[in-house]
């Protein structure tokens, strides 16, 4: 979970997962696919709550569990349209972006 400050100036919290050799931009949508046990828990926790989603960039795109320090502040919220489950239990997920965020600070870390 972060709390972010958004475009609006408003401050909630969200669940997050780190992203890797893609970006996502405000109001486009990308066919996303989450493996890494963190990711399908914050997917999860959007997915019961509103469907949104904080896509934040890994520092070192190959570090297989990154730490809330090794994410750059900056990133995306966006909302998970449609997700489909994978034969390996990787969660395919279409998410559109809706603006960019910064994130203030860390609530928890799994």
């Amino acid at each position: 979970m972060a709390i972010l400050l958004g475009a609006l100036e408003q401050s909630n919290s969200y669940p997050v997962s780190a992203i890797r050799d893609v970006v996502v931009f405000p109001r486009t949508e990308n066919v996303l696919v989450f493996g890494r046990k963190k990711s399908l828990m914050a997917i999860d926790e959007a997915l019961k709550k509103d469907k949104k989603i904080v896509l934040l960039m890994q520092k070192n795109p190959s570090q297989d569990d990154p730490k809330a320090t090794e994410l750059y502040q900056i990133g995306i919220l966006a909302t998970i349209e449609k997700t489909v489950v994978g034969e390996k239990g990787e969660v395919n997920a279409l998410v559109k972006g809706i603006e960019k965020i910064k994130v203030l600070e860390f609530t928890k870390e799994i």
